[in-house]
């Protein structure tokens, strides 16, 4: 039995060292004693033949811990004259901790024996801390340790006053995990183990940046780089960047971000890559740059610049070059002229390949009485790198011409009176300092001095004015415009403007000979009137005036003409705004009065240039003085000055205006009022009329009583008693005889029926009758009568229905025959009828004798 034991484990063992293979050799560990491990090795000898890839296994892990610290497989070849190798990095400084590094040998399920190798770090019982003066980037994460003499639970690190804790503990090493995302003083940031006070300095900054690197040459000898570095590195000292071009230390120039540093050149070197390498103590980059020398160079400036044989319009511009190396090199040069209303003239002139350089320039093309100033600079004409440095600048005078032609225009101020008016000639136009102005109307000349622009004409008749101007070379072409002979209004339109310009359009005038003029002129200036205008040619019908010809809130009246044969004619007028503005003041005058149960509210206009924009509308607010949130907003129309608002409770309100234009509302002005209950207000009045009416009618009554007598005498005069005209003889009966052809109508009004006799005899045998009823002639003596008579023939009219006369004596009507009548009437003292002869019915044939000299309702006089 124990045999058999012993040949089985005798038989794994044969089988065990059959699945090993063999260990590396040569293998090496080795540190710079801060953070990096290098580890190499070979393969075993016996492994020459083998053909297939082979796996080393390699584990880093500190020493009393079991964590692994690192893993990682190496796949290799297997060849023992070749050396293999493995670099890490320890997150934790070499002296913190014992690391133990292990590497062994496999293929597929066969593995070496672990070689073991271990890196010592500071095992002495001395406190200490690690790392010292250590250089990393922002950003970093590292691992930092204090080593104590013995157990301390408070042990911590202070960095940048904040108190970290540790990560982990091995042994009496105390690991602290610290960010860091700031970069450090230029002196450096301490971490302080506590409660030791051992510390060390950390240096933290960027890794250097290089933007726009580029190469050229000034002289084709020695070569210039210029580059700008990126943000600081914050390392200073023996940590800042270094800079170095092809491998060679280059002394660098910095100023500000702005660097730059040169070699020398050889003579036939040609196109090749300039590597600029920037290094600090965290990184170093590599920025290249390819490029042929002689394509990239830069001149410096001419030197010695002067003017010479100076005309009208040219001169003649030299200068030297200060390097030899110039001489066979073709250029183009550039001159830049300025002068005082700051425009630039660029003139090039191209070099001649040859052993001569570019020293001379040909200026054409100038301006007469035009002071230049004149700089020149060159470029290679082989290949275009960029412009070199301008020369000091030369000074020269052109010298004067002739004006050119001047730019002449009218304005029709009113019917009488007009102006020419022209502009200014510019220096370019001048030619020279202008001495005068000759305006020229018919046989007539009139001279104005060179700082006049307008010449005035008061007849208001047609005329053709020329105007020319005159410096010290000579006399301009002439200028002539014709005043038309009628002046002539038109309807103004109004325009709206367009981002601060007004864009006109018209239809086009067959009229039109020599194109059209728009001129513009503000609205509310009379006294020293300014226009301005542009000329504009015929196959035109529109254009478009720029914001830079007007001011912001003034009205501006344009005006279109088209130029005839016979002077302009106004064809189109407009006004407007180039842009409109809030009002500059608030309304005048703003009043408010209580009107009823309402309130008047009455204001004066603004005038146009305090509008400074077209009157939308005046914008009314107003609210209870106990409630300010609640406001109300009326709109009142352009044009109104008075608005009344109501009803309105019985309260003070404040009332506020704005005018309103195109720009916004305008300065607000305020009113307050309050208004009373009109209760009162009615009794007054009513009380007022009636203490009227009772005056009025005590006076009608005291005039009635003073003038009673002339009103009875003229409104009710008193009626004459009756009486007769004659004086009958005592005891007989007196008759009238009347032709029947004067007598037509008889009326009778008394209470008894007519007595009607057709002759004497019949009438003596009635009158027995009356006398026995009382009625007597006697009665009628002394008594005034009035007969009315019309002319009527074999008829009379009965009583009228319904009559009643007044009270008196009765009376008695006698008629006679067909020859004559005999009547008798007597009337009563103030009788009066009480009914109208309208009511009294006739007969067909009487119905023709109202209104009759003897109808009662006749308005003739009584016989």
């Amino acid at each position: 039995m124990v045999c058999w034991l012993l040949w089985t484990i005798f038989l794994k063992t044969v089988e065990g060292l059959q699945n090993e293979l063999p260990l590396p050799t040569d293998v090496k560990v080795e540190c710079d004693y801060k953070n990096k491990i290098n580890i190499s090795w070979k393969d075993d000898t016996s492994l020459g033949s083998f053909t297939e890839k082979l796996i080393y296994d390699i584990q880093i892990s500190y020493d009393g811990d079991s964590e692994l610290q690192a893993k990682e497989e190496v796949l290799v070849t297997p060849d023992p004259t070749v050396e293999h190798y493995w670099i890490w990095t320890s997150p934790l400084n070499l002296q913190c901790l014992t690391h133990v590094v292990k590497i062994r040998a496999r293929h597929q399920n066969k593995t070496s024996k672990w070689i073991e190798k271990p890196i010592y770090g500071d095992n002495g019982t001395e406190r200490k801390v690690y790392a010292q003066g250590e250089t990393v980037g922002v950003g970093t994460r590292r691992k930092y340790c204090c080593i104590s003499a013995k157990p301390n639970s408070e042990q911590k690190l202070k960095y940048r006053d904040t108190n970290l804790m540790a990560a982990q503990v091995i042994n009496l090493t105390y690991i602290f995990d610290v960010y860091l995302s700031q970069p450090s003083k230029t002196t450096g940031d301490d971490l302080v183990c506590e409660p030791a006070k051992d510390g060390f300095t950390v240096f933290v900054g960027y890794t250097p940046e290089v933007h726009n690197f580029s190469c050229e040459t000034r002289n084709l000898k020695s070569l210039q780089c210029h580059w700008k570095n990126g943000r600081d590195s914050n390392l200073k000292g023996i940590r800042k960047t270094k800079y170095s071009l092809n491998g060679r230390e280059c002394l660098t120039n910095c100023i500000g971000h702005h660097c730059h540093c040169a070699i020398k050149l050889t003579a036939s070197q040609g196109a090749m890559d300039w590597i600029l390498t920037s290094k600090n103590y965290i990184n170093e980059t590599n920025t290249v740059e390819t490029a042929d020398p002689r394509h990239r160079v830069y001149l410096f400036p001419p030197h010695g610049l002067s003017v010479q044989d100076v005309d009208k319009r040219s001169a003649n511009l030299h200068w030297h070059w200060n390097e030899s190396s110039y001489e066979s090199l073709p250029m183009v040069c550039q001159a830049l002229l300025n002068y005082s209303q700051a425009k630039e003239i660029r003139k090039e002139s191209r070099g001649t390949k040859g052993l001569t350089s570019l020293t001379s320039l040909t200026l054409s093309d100038l301006y007469p009485a035009v002071t230049y100033s004149v700089r020149v600079r060159c470029h290679s004409a082989e290949h275009f790198w960029k412009w070199g440095d301008w020369s000091s600048s030369a000074i020269f005078t052109t010298k004067e011409d002739i004006p050119e032609a001047l730019d002449i225009w009218m304005q029709i101020h009113n019917e009488n009176t007009s102006f020419v008016v022209w502009k200014s000639l510019t220096p370019d136009k001048s030619h020279g300092k202008i001495q005068k102005y000759q305006v020229k109307w018919g046989t007539k000349l009139e001279v104005l001095n060179g700082a006049d622009h307008r010449w005035y004409e008061h007849s208001g008749r047609e005329g053709k004015i020329t105007v020319s101007a005159v410096n010290s070379a000579g006399v301009s072409p002439p200028s002539s415009i014709v005043i038309p002979a009628v002046y002539s209004g038109h309807k103004t339109a109004r325009l709206t403007a367009s981002d601060g310009g007004f864009n006109l359009s018209w239809t086009k005038n067959p009229k039109s000979m020599c194109g059209y003029v728009v001129d513009w002129i503000q609205a509310d200036i009379q006294v020293n009137l300014t226009v301005d205008w542009i000329k504009i040619p015929t196959n035109s019908t529109s254009i478009r005036i720029q914001p830079e010809h007007f001011r912001e809130g003034t009205r501006y009246i344009l005006s279109l003409y088209v130029c005839t044969s016979e002077g302009p004619e106004l064809q189109q007028k407009w006004e407007g705004y180039s842009r409109e503005k809030n009002p500059l003041k608030s309304v005048s005058n703003f009043k408010a009065e209580q009107s009823g149960n309402g309130v008047l509210l009455t204001w004066e206009e603004l005038s146009q240039e305090d509008l400074r924009g077209f009157l939308s509308h005046y914008e009314i607010t107003y609210y209870e003085m106990s409630d300010t949130n609640a406001k109300k907003k009326v709109n009142i129309t352009a044009g109104q000055k008075e608005y009344i608002i109501g009803p309105l409770q019985v309260k003070s309100y404040t009332f506020r205006i704005n005018a309103v234009t195109g720009g916004g509302k305008g300065p607000q002005d305020t009113v307050t009022v309050t208004v009373t209950s009109q209760v009162y207000r009615v009794i007054v009045e009513a009380v007022i009329a009636l203490a009227f009416a009772i005056l009025t009618l005590i006076c009608v009554i005291f005039l009635c009583y003073k003038k009673r007598a002339w009103i009875k005498e003229n409104v009710y005069p008193e009626i004459p008693e009756p009486r007769l005209d004659f004086l009958p003889p005592k005891g007989s009966d007196q008759l009238f005889e009347l032709p029947h052809e004067n007598v037509a109508h008889v009326t009778h009004i008394s209470e008894e029926p007519l007595l009607i006799v057709n002759d004497k005899d019949e009438l003596d045998s009635h009158t027995t009758d009356q006398d026995s009823a009382g009625v007597h002639i006697e009665n009628f003596i002394n008594k005034t009568y009035k007969l009315s008579m019309l002319p009527i023939a074999n008829s009379f009219l009965a009583h009228p229905p319904g009559y009643q006369p007044h009270t008196g004596p009765k009376m008695s009507l006698v008629q006679s025959s067909t020859s004559s009548y005999h009547v008798i009437e007597h009337w009563h003292k103030e009788y009066q009828p009480q009914i109208s002869m309208a009511s009294v019915s006739h007969t067909d044939e009487h119905s023709d004798l109202i209104g009759s000299p003897t109808s009662v309702s006749s308005s003739q006089p009584l016989l």
